[in-house]
């Protein structure tokens, strides 16, 4: 074997570790891309949803109050949808949250722990 020959095989087994590592890379970030559009996705659901709802309540609130006889009945009216809104923020408050400590397990979960690549998995080590 000549030494050009000796030099070409051994460019091409460096471009062909290479290109396994930038696989295991691009593939990691796919992962990782998917897990965060579908996070994207339920948080918009969600807002979505939450929004939906509180307009709901705040037209039928202000329709309430419009049709009120006595000062006393939109007072009454007002509370009533104060109280709500307090306790509808809270619980999505806490809906938000469940969905981030949800989407935070997922991106830890061992499905998603990195592989090791071409390079590390000669020495055992894993990539962080």
């Amino acid at each position: 074997m000549t030494a050009q020959d000796r030099w070409a095989k051994s460019d091409h087994k460096k471009s062909t570790d290479q290109f396994a590592i930038n696989s295991d890379n691009l593939n990691q970030a796919f992962e990782q891309y998917q897990s965060m559009l579908g996070a994207w996705m339920k948080f918009s659901q969600e807002t979505s949803r939450f929004l939906n709802c509180r307009i709901k309540e705040d037209l039928k609130a202000a329709d309430e109050i419009s049709t009120s006889k006595t000062p006393l009945e939109a007072a009454q009216v007002q509370a009533r949808f104060i109280g709500k809104m307090v306790t509808d923020y809270s619980t999505e408050s806490q809906n938000f949250l469940g969905l981030l400590a949800q989407s935070s397990a997922n991106e830890i979960s061992p499905k998603n722990k990195s592989k090791p690549t071409a390079r590390n998995a000669k020495s055992g080590r894993r990539r962080h």
